[in-house]
């Protein structure tokens, strides 16, 4: 029996493999490239006392640069599931949307959370998204297009 009904397994194996693989890299070139970054010690500090942490600052601040690592790849994950999913095509970021369903006829620029974009950049992400749905030189002209937050400000799913 599959893992999911809607995504065949193979697809789902490579996802996740491919998470883990980024974040092993990602903590990887943390390590190596620790000092490379200015580091807010007030941040650091203030975070671990908040957190109740008793670990060192370093220790600390490698994690938070570890689990960045880890929310960036979680964007490429959720791209890669739905673009995974029959009808469905992931662009693997090498266009202005994400995911794509010719037959549909629907666009998809995916952001893990709400507040991903601040309303500036959103309403950059809604003219372009308007630009390609609209324009007769594109390939996209006559298709719906999409802003998907995978983690909505409300519970409540919405298609609006």
């Amino acid at each position: 029996m599959a893992y999911l009904s809607w995504i065949d397994d193979e697809s789902l194996i490579n996802a996740v493999k491919k998470l883990a693989t980024s974040v092993a890299t990602g903590r990887e070139k943390a390590r190596k490239q620790f000092d490379r970054n200015v580091i807010d010690p007030f941040a650091a500090e203030f975070s671990m006392l908040l957190s109740n942490s008793d670990i060192p600052w370093k220790e600390f601040e490698l994690h938070r640069q570890v689990d960045k690592s880890l929310t960036n790849a979680i964007g490429s994950f959720h791209q890669q599931i739905l673009g995974s999913v029959h009808g469905w095509r992931d662009l693997n970021n090498n266009t202005l949307v994400d995911i794509v369903n010719d037959d549909r006829k629907i666009i998809a620029e995916l952001k893990n959370k709400f507040n991903t974009l601040n309303a500036s950049g959103t309403v950059t992400l809604y003219n372009t998204l308007s630009e390609l749905v609209n324009h007769r030189g594109s390939m996209y002209n006559g298709y719906t297009a999409y802003y998907v937050t995978i983690i909505p400000k409300t519970p409540s799913g919405y298609n609006i």
